[in-house]
């Protein structure tokens, strides 16, 4: 809007309670003084009423009384001098009967200080004026001495100004849209806080809209809540598990409690160099005003209250890896720098990630949260909340049977029908079939449920051909194999919004399908139909970005000798992905397609460079699929890669696992191995233990064999195992090159005997040399300090504490055992730690040394829970909090229990934190507590720190408060 529209708008308020709202908004936004006005003069319903003054307050941040008083003026230049210095006193009245009018502004002002001085002497005052045109210079001079003369400052806003600030200032232009209703140009929070809203409503998909009661508290909530101090959470999971719905849901929640952000569509994402362009490529489509010169989004962000970013969907990208690539690089950048100041969250199927390479699959792990199926519990949630939207009851028995039917699937859960027996090879298909006979049932409808699959038919056989899955309006009239017809059917789908819908971008809609594993469903159903009569179209067929949907579909067709062996020469790839959809099938059906993988497998011409990425991907496939040959034909890859050992694993093949383990200590961060693992030990059992047993008792394995064998041996965790254990340390020559390995197989696999079992490990242990070197720590003190730490802050050895406990007062095994338990969340390791950093305190107490651990262990807690990595335990957290409160406890136990405690940030801490304690240090750990949280009640304490003769510990807090009472 030009700045002469502005003016002309301002011109023409004619309502004087509008232009009254709008200048005590500008006045207040302008400047921090005047924040505080009282707005005396309009009433509740917004007009105005007379009075000396229309706004006042105090400035109580000067040292001197100053008052500030307000008039509002509309009309023209000419007006202006009556309005504001009028004096009663200096008309002569013709008539003496007639009615006197009243002074000037800017005299009942001086009236009302002369008033207000008798009280307060030393008064100065400021009397703002605001108007919508602007004033002569001569009237300008006259004002201005006439109120000098009375000890007053004028502040003039007349209508230049105002329309320079509501041109130029990005809150400006919100008031200007607000009370002028010209569109905003420059980005201000408030904007930013309406396009947030208004992205969530426009982009969010079907399966989010209109369902929210179907919601149910997750644990992955709880797991992307406790990652929100990260830049960065790639949510891991499998399509259909939850994942948009999870991010949704937490955008949902910021946005709803005062938050900003945004949903990012992969396009954008695609094309942009940094976050900042990104963020505002996508602001410009929802506020296509927006201009670049605006100040970044980002800036009205802060760690506290971070913008919330919502990816959607990388995973429909034609290069989804380097996109995830580059939210890493955004990612790792911040962290290097800063404290983040958003947080972006990113759905992204497990493959994407696997096929990363491994630097880059390292990179990723970091920021990794995973979104498996419904827990038990939140499959039996979903469907009664499923069935009591159907309004229908059914028993909790009944939810179970549903849930595990349908394998605790969250979308499976979401499309079944309650009334019909669970099938899960069958609820899409039978939920798009019901669709369409509702649609048939329709009064209005004009077609039978056979067109409207047709049509749906045909619509994949587009989108297939013309290799285009985002489907705009304009795309579909275009596609002259569609038809009237068609497009007719497809729109009326659409208004059902069951299957299909468009999006709410009127310049070019956009077909949004309920569920991508829907749209594939759709895609593959296509493919099916075209194979079974041999009508498949070359192009669709050869091209191995369709491998998927076609050996889904081959999977589903009857076995045609012929249409095997075209697919083998045209697209290997999808013979994989055939065995891995044929769970449903005979086995007989599953032996087809391993001798044509394996044929494909032992043709060597298949192992040159030029079929390398198809090889990795085949052996991705197969680390996804359950088949009793899998093992065998894996083996005859020319590579031994991680996708392969997981393949492995997951087919009962402890090698496989233990090979996967050699690379993977137990500390890394691995979930895929993790989840492969926990699949392993529920499909094989005490298979998988006997076999393992076997392995670990054998006396002939090298050195890598047998430490990937140890530590696989904890990761499955069984107390059987502890007999293949003992025998591999009997056996082991070595065995003192890696206790570690043996300490983290016999704490997992805890028995009745495992102390006898683990005192020769602790022997040796203690009898490692503790020579330091160059600063590194000594053999004995490292043995256990990194990743053996970190493996059992993950997987904590709970029955193994007490036996740890004991062993640590051998003076040898003291600081080592320390250091291996602290940070460790379980409550007899805690109060441990926590009585050593109290005793190395209490040693230290009036010496001029200090200790770096007591610092760091604290340290550690906190990038605990501000990585998000866990959330401290209830058992933990009571544990601490008995401690510090108890004052028959020891000042240095109940300081740094506190110091521990309060790392672990939850609600009700406010309350607790404000408790009087007698002992002095506590007290001022527990203010510095609340200074660091922001909480502006402590700020009197802080001030009288700051008042006395040693300040500089305090003055660390200070930059935490803006406030000018510090100052």
């Amino acid at each position: 809007m030009a700045h002469a529209s502005t003016l002309k708008a301002l011109a023409e308020i004619t309502d004087t309670g509008l232009f009254e709202r709008l200048a005590t908004s500008v006045l207040r936004e302008a400047n921090p003084i005047y924040e505080s006005l009282v707005h005396t003069g309009v009433n509740t319903d917004g007009k105005t009423v007379k009075g000396p003054i229309d706004g006042i307050t105090f400035n109580k941040s000067n040292r001197q009384p100053h008052m500030i008083s307000v008039h509002h003026t509309t009309g023209g230049r000419d007006k202006l001098e009556k309005k504001w210095l009028h004096d009663p006193s200096k008309v002569k009245r013709r008539k003496p009967e007639a009615k006197q009018e009243g002074p000037g502004d800017i005299l009942k002002t001086i009236a009302v200080y002369e008033e207000e001085r008798i009280r307060t002497p030393n008064l100065i005052g400021t009397l703002v004026l605001t108007v919508t045109s602007d004033p002569s210079q001569e009237l300008v001079r006259e004002a201005e001495a006439i109120a000098r003369t009375s000890g007053i400052n004028i502040d003039l806003w007349p209508a230049s100004r105002i329309a320079h600030f509501l041109d130029t200032d990005p809150v400006g232009q919100w008031l200007r849209k607000e009370y002028l209703g010209a569109e905003q140009e420059l980005l201000s929070l408030e904007l930013l806080k309406e396009l947030s809203k208004k992205s969530l409503n426009e982009n969010a998909p079907l399966m989010f809209r209109g369902c929210q009661d179907l919601w149910v508290r997750r644990g992955l909530d709880s797991d992307i809540d406790m990652s929100s101090k990260r830049p960065l959470s790639l949510v891991v999971g499998e399509s259909g598990n939850g994942k948009s719905v999870a991010c949704f849901k937490y955008l949902n929640k910021h946005i709803v409690e005062g938050g900003v952000g945004i949903i990012m569509s992969h396009a954008i994402l695609t094309d942009a160099m940094t976050l900042d362009q990104a963020i505002y490529q996508s602001l410009k489509k929802l506020h296509p005003t927006l201009d670049q010169k605006s100040l970044s989004a980002l800036t009205f962000c802060s760690s506290n209250c971070p913008m919330i970013i919502v990816i959607e969907d990388v995973n429909r990208s034609i290069r989804p890896n380097d996109l995830i690539e580059k939210v890493i690089a955004w990612a790792k950048n911040m962290d290097k720098n800063s404290e983040s100041n958003f947080h972006i969250l990113c759905p992204v199927w497990p493959k994407h990630t696997a096929l990363l390479d491994e630097n880059r699959k390292k990179d990723a792990q970091a920021y990794f949260v995973l979104a498996n199926k419904y827990s038990v519990q939140e499959g039996e949630n979903a469907v009664i909340e499923k069935a009591k939207l159907c309004g229908t009851e059914i028993s909790k028995l009944k939810s179970q049977e549903i849930a595990k039917a349908l394998g605790y699937d969250p979308l499976l859960i979401d499309l079944q029908d309650i009334g019909e027996s669970p099938d899960p090879e069958f609820v899409i298909r039978s939920y798009i079939n019901n669709v369409l006979l509702k649609a048939e049932a329709d009064d209005n409808s004009i077609n039978i449920a056979s067109e409207y699959r047709d049509s749906l038919r045909n619509l994949a056989g587009c989108m297939l051909r013309h290799k285009q899955f985002e489907i705009t309006w304009s795309n579909l009239k275009s596609w002259s194999e569609m038809g009237n017809d068609s497009i007719k059917a497809i729109n009326i789908l659409a208004k059902q919004r069951s299957v299909i819908s468009y999006s709410s971008d009127l310049d070019d809609q956009t077909i949004l399908f309920r569920h991508d594993r829907v749209r594939d469903f759709l895609l593959s159903d296509y493919i099916k139909l075209k194979l079974s009569s041999g009508q498949l179209e070359q192009d669709i067929l050869s091209d191995p970005f369709y491998s998927e949907l076609i050996g889904r579909a081959l999977s589903d067709i009857e076995y045609d000798e012929n249409t095997i062996n075209i697919i083998y020469q045209e697209n290997p790839l999808s013979l994989f992905f055939a065995l891995k959809w044929s769970s449903h099938q005979s086995e007989d059906r599953k032996s087809c397609f391993l001798k044509e993988i394996n044929k494909w497998v032992l043709d060597e011409s298949n192992h040159s460079i030029a079929f390398r990425h198809t090889r990795w991907h085949a052996l991705y496939v197969l680390s996804e699929t359950d088949s009793p040959g899998i093992s065998d034909i894996v083996r005859k890859f020319p590579e031994n890669i991680m996708n392969g050992q997981l393949a492995r694993l997951r087919n009962g093949d402890i090698s496989g696992g233990g090979e996967l383990c050699i690379s993977l200590k137990p500390g890394m961060g691995a979930p895929w191995r993790d989840v492969q693992i926990e699949h392993a030990k529920y499909k094989y059992g005490k298979t998988l233990v006997a076999s393992l047993n076997q392995l670990l008792e054998r006396g002939d394995i090298n050195k890598a064999i047998r430490s990937g064998a140890l530590r696989l041996a904890g990761h499955v965790g069984d107390e059987l195992l502890s007999i293949g254990v003992l025998a591999c340390w009997s056996s082991d020559k070595d065995r003192e090159e890696h206790l570690d390995d043996y300490l983290w197989a016999f704490a997992q696999c805890w028995c009745d005997q495992s102390e006898e079992m683990l005192d020769p490990v602790m022997k040796a242990w203690a009898e490692m040399p503790d020579d330091k070197n160059d600063n590194m720590p000594s053999p004995r003190g490292g043995l256990a300090s990194h990743d053996l730490r970190w493996a059992f802050g993950k997987w904590t050895p709970d029955k193994a504490i007490d036996y740890f406990i004991q062993h640590a007062e051998r003076e040898e095994l003291r600081w080592p055992i320390t250091y291996m338990l602290h940070g460790m969340d379980h409550h007899k390791a805690v109060r441990f730690v926590v009585e050593e950093l109290a005793d190395i305190r209490r040693r230290l107490e009036g010496s001029d040394s200090f200790s770096p651990f007591v610092l760091t262990a604290v340290q550690d807690w906190e990038r605990l829970y501000e990585g998000g990595a866990r959330k401290m335990s209830v058992p933990t957290r009571k544990l601490l909090l008995d401690l510090w409160r108890d004052d028959s406890k020891d000042k240095h136990i109940r300081i740094q229990a506190f110091l521990i405690w309060a790392t672990a940030k939850e609600p009700e801490d406010n309350a607790i934190l404000c408790e009087d304690v007698k002992l002095d240090n506590l007290k001022d750990c527990m203010l510095a507590e609340r200074l660091k949280r922001r909480d502006h009640l402590a700020i009197p304490y802080l001030i009288d720190k700051l008042s006395r003769e040693d300040t500089r510990y305090w003055w660390q807090y200070a930059r935490e408060h803006a406030n000018k009472s510090l100052s």
